[in-house]
């Protein structure tokens, strides 16, 4: 993150903390998709302001969404946030095998067409350690997904932002940073406030 990032987050942490600010637009609906790590996001606390419509779930894998009741999310923006859980799904020896990613891929642009959004924001899969005994590899593994998915979604049609994150939330090594997870998978407060700074840049 350069110097001016930090300085940018800095502010914006310290307004979240110090006087209750959250990221405020007049008319404004924003629809939030994902598993545990949205399911204990605060976004009415981070997106102060806006009508939040929010479909999380711990635990769930990105089949799952296409169950869901969904349809508030349509005409509106849409944020999705999915497939750390489908990782250990597609895992042999490590590393996710090919048939693995091209499923996961088409079904993530196919959820995604699904929305019917009036714009889609696609939130990077966050690199893992989960309880600090998984092999650091997983990392590699998950930055080549998420490129298989930005590159999908170039393909698709879709009006969409990418949020990248992945390199945000390492230290070095393919090792997590650590002051963003309290258990190597799910946030921290200061995770928290890093994602949504940059989900609220993208919007």
């Amino acid at each position: 993150m350069s110097l001016w990032r930090r300085l940018q987050f800095f502010l914006f942490a310290l307004c979240l903390n110090f006087f209750g600010c959250g990221l405020q637009e007049e008319t404004s609906e924003i629809c939030f998709v994902g598993d545990s790590i949205t399911r204990l996001w605060d976004l009415e606390y981070y997106f102060a302001g806006r009508n939040i419509h929010k479909h999380a779930v711990s635990g769930a894998i990105l089949e799952d969404v296409a169950e869901w009741n969904t349809s508030d999310c349509k005409d509106i923006p849409t944020v999705m946030l999915i497939g750390t859980n489908n990782l250990i799904l597609g895992m042999q020896a490590d590393t996710l095998t090919d048939d693995f990613i091209l499923d996961f891929v088409n079904k993530y642009v196919e959820q995604a067409k699904k929305f019917q959004a009036s714009s889609f924001y696609a939130v990077s899969i966050l690199p893992r350690n989960y309880l600090w005994k998984q092999n650091p590899k997983i990392n590699e593994e998950i930055r080549n997904l998420n490129q298989e998915i930005e590159k999908s979604l170039k393909l698709s049609g879709i009006d969409f932002y990418f949020v990248n994150l992945y390199s945000e939330f390492l230290s070095r090594e393919n090792e997590i940073e650590k002051d963003y997870y309290f258990d190597g998978l799910h946030l921290t407060q200061e995770g928290y406030e890093l994602l949504s700074w940059y989900v609220e840049e993208a919007l």
